[in-house]
């Protein structure tokens, strides 16, 4: 089982803001999920380059807290047996998000 950790955030001026609670920014679930998977592709964490032909497969997610523009959060990932991931994004000790995610065959 392989483990890493990588910071986010999440400019109040992002371009997925705009028109998304204006006065109080809120992060969408799409594009936290969305960094997370890019997170973990760009850092290359236990070798899980994405194959052509292949792509990540979202088992389950649940979003635990609203976050926040501007808001540091601290992306783990756990290596499953199977290669499946574990990912769970932090904003400092609150879980945020949890998510199981695999790699499937097109």
């Amino acid at each position: 089982m392989n483990w890493s950790s990588t910071s986010l955030s999440f400019a109040s001026d992002h371009p997925a803001l705009a028109g998304h609670f204006p006065q109080h920014p809120i992060i969408p679930g799409v594009l936290l999920l969305d960094e997370a998977l890019n997170a973990v592709q760009q850092a290359g964490i236990a070798g899980l380059a994405q194959p052509e032909g292949w792509h990540w497969h979202i088992s389950s997610v649940k979003f635990h807290r609203v976050v926040l523009a501007d808001e540091t959060l601290r992306l783990e990932c756990v290596q499953q047996a199977g290669g499946a991931l574990r990912l769970e994004m932090h904003v400092g000790h609150a879980l945020a998000l949890s998510a199981a995610i695999e790699r499937r065959q097109a």
